[in-house]
């Protein structure tokens, strides 16, 4: 990635550490993330299994490639004397929109103006739909409410203020991006 990306990559984990508080969140951002979400294995409870199944979610850096991931991967496997262990996948690479597009300067410019302070971008944590678009060639960002504590959690909530704030920020986006390509 670019040293542009890098200063991002840079602000994002500064910004995941303060909203969080929690000290070394922000690795989240530049680390490989393993997550079992689902285990599966066994008949009864007092009998022990002969097959555990797990769909685990890896969540891949920018700058690692899939390619690199499942290659490490098969390594440990083959460490651990699992070659024969069956697995199958499916993958996404990392990405991200260029902050050089006008996408990003137009959302950054109404983000500040709605916003009154300075807005900084950074990536984002989660995985999501943008990836598709991005895959298109199509330059796509997340932006929108939310409370960073509790986020995907037991009552997830957002401020109506903030929700506010944001369709004003769509429309100034939209008009702006609309008004530059004619």
């Amino acid at each position: 990635y670019s040293p542009t990306q890098h200063q991002v990559l840079i602000d994002s984990k500064d910004m995941a550490e303060a909203k969080l508080a929690r000290p070394g969140v922000g690795n989240v951002i530049d680390s490989v993330t393993v997550n079992p979400g689902i285990i599966k294995g066994g008949t009864k409870v007092n009998m022990v299994p002969d097959l555990c199944e797990t769909d685990i979610d890896i969540r891949i850096p920018i700058g690692l490639s899939s390619e690199e991931l499942i290659s490490n991967f098969e390594g440990l496997l083959h460490e651990l004397n699992l070659d024969k262990v069956g697995y199958k996948y499916e993958t996404s690479e990392a990405n991200f929109t260029e902050v050089s597009e006008p996408i990003v300067k137009t959302l950054v410019k109404n983000a500040e103006s709605v916003w009154n302070k300075r807005v900084i971008p950074a990536y984002q944590w989660a995985s999501s739909d943008a990836r598709y678009y991005r895959l298109k060639g199509i330059p796509t960002l997340q932006y929108g409410p939310s409370n960073t504590e509790g986020i995907h959690s037991y009552n997830e909530d957002v401020d109506i203020v903030d929700v506010i704030n944001a369709a004003k920020i769509y429309v100034g986006v939209i008009c702006d991006l609309l008004v530059e390509s004619t």
